[in-house]
């Protein structure tokens, strides 16, 4: 299911990108996990409560395979969309970034 959305979605970036150039530029951001509230509340919902929050979010890196062994900062996606909505990525339309700190489940 997932692996199909996220083709139907970057297959509609495309389009649209097409579409819409030159005077608009269309991009999407693949996120992957994203340290927010949802992860706090199962950090609190924890079931060794001793586990410090670095020492739960390290294992649960681990358990997700993420190479960089931690969850993104909301701030790392603000920049990314920062950039791709900046000058610096004028020539940049159609593209999906992914910012997942190295998990690239899907081609």
């Amino acid at each position: 299911l997932f692996r199909s959305a996220r083709a139907g979605v970057q297959s509609l970036v495309k389009s649209l990108a097409t579409e819409f150039a030159p005077r608009i530029r269309v991009n999407s951001v693949v996120l992957g996990l994203i340290d927010s509230g949802q992860w706090e509340r199962r950090f609190q919902a924890r079931e060794d409560k001793n586990q410090s929050r670095k020492d739960w979010i390290e294992k649960l890196a681990a358990s997700k395979h993420i190479p960089f062994r931690r969850l993104g900062e909301p701030q790392e996606v603000a920049r990314a969309i920062v950039f791709l909505c900046s000058p610096m990525a004028s020539y940049v339309t159609g593209a999906s970034l992914e910012i997942s700190g190295g998990v690239s489940r899907y081609i």
